[in-house]
């Protein structure tokens, strides 16, 4: 995880131009839920950064935290996608 100085703030963005305004890893369109889903679902932190080589260690960390300090916006994210059949 991130360390207690490094702020998910300054590696998550969040814009209705981008990704309909889902988080993502600051300047691409890496999404946190994807991120965080992988996670879940049994990926390491290396296969993760593998996938998506455009991210650092740090974006991964920041993705989680900022999963774990705001996980009613990671559900609306994955209701809302559940809703329209993704």
């Amino acid at each position: 995880m991130a360390s207690s100085g490094d702020d998910w703030r300054n590696r998550i963005s969040i814009d209705a131009n981008i990704c309909h305004g889902k988080p993502c890893i600051a300047g691409t369109r890496v999404l946190v839920h994807i991120l965080v889903s992988c996670a879940e679902n049994g990926e390491t932190e290396q296969r993760i950064l593998a996938a998506h080589p455009g991210i650092a260690k740090e974006d991964l960390d920041a993705a989680f935290r900022f999963a774990q300090e705001e996980p009613e916006v990671i559900a609306a994210v994955w209701a809302r996608d559940a809703a329209a059949g993704w």
